[in-house]
């Protein structure tokens, strides 16, 4: 357990290098006590600054949100009620400051990974991902072995309109073997609500073109 406490809060690190620091997330569905655990339930999550949101499974015991301290409004981080679960997505808004630092999404991979996942010396297998809206992606899985203890991460990547996007998901071996294709498969459902609610204007003003 405390190995993978490590190796999330060092993929949570790299948000000071980008100065993300501590974020409130909004559930905008029922609580944790009130979910039973069913791969056809979902619940929707906001970072707090309102610019993006993720629709995830529910999983055993409930989400809880408590985890928020290292994060900023830009960001969300969501973990089963024991930590050995974790969600993590980071978003790194288009400023000009940031796209003078990081132009494309592959030199915040690579920042990501000198930042954090260097110091474990392992090397990720490539995964293939989709996501409505992004112009790239790139993903890859882990397997984190320290001591008796087997940890394992799932990392993406994602060039959005409004912003670069890290998606972490990690676990013990055993809970992340059950719930990983599941949350690989939400990772599809990231929306800016930006862009989002530039859809639903567009749509509404056609019909009423129409």
């Amino acid at each position: 357990m405390k190995k993978l406490k490590i190796f999330a809060k060092t993929c949570a690190a790299l948000t000071l290098c980008f100065s993300f620091s501590a974020c409130s997330v909004n559930s905008d569905s029922q609580s944790s006590e009130n979910i039973s655990s069913s791969i056809n339930q979902e619940e929707r999550f906001t970072n707090n600054a309102e610019t993006f949101s993720i629709n995830v499974p529910v999983i055993e015991g409930g989400w809880n949100t408590d985890a928020t301290s290292m994060l900023n409004d830009y960001s969300i981080v969501i973990d089963n009620s024991d930590q050995s679960f974790t969600i993590l997505v980071q978003s790194l808004p288009k400023s000009e400051g940031t796209l003078a630092a990081y132009p494309d999404i592959e030199s915040v991979e690579n920042a990501y990974y000198q930042s954090t996942l260097a110091q474990f010396g392992i090397d990720g297998t490539e995964e293939t991902i989709k996501i409505e809206g992004a112009s790239k992606t790139a993903a890859y899985s882990y397997i984190i072995e320290q001591g008796e203890v087997t940890s394992k991460a799932f990392i993406a990547y994602i060039d959005m309109p409004e912003a670069y996007y890290i998606y972490t998901i990690t676990g013990l071996e055993e809970i992340y073997n059950e719930n990983i294709e599941a949350q690989k498969l939400a990772i599809e459902s990231l929306k800016e609500i930006n862009q989002e609610n530039s859809n639903i204007e567009s749509t509404t003003t056609s019909q009423t073109i129409e």
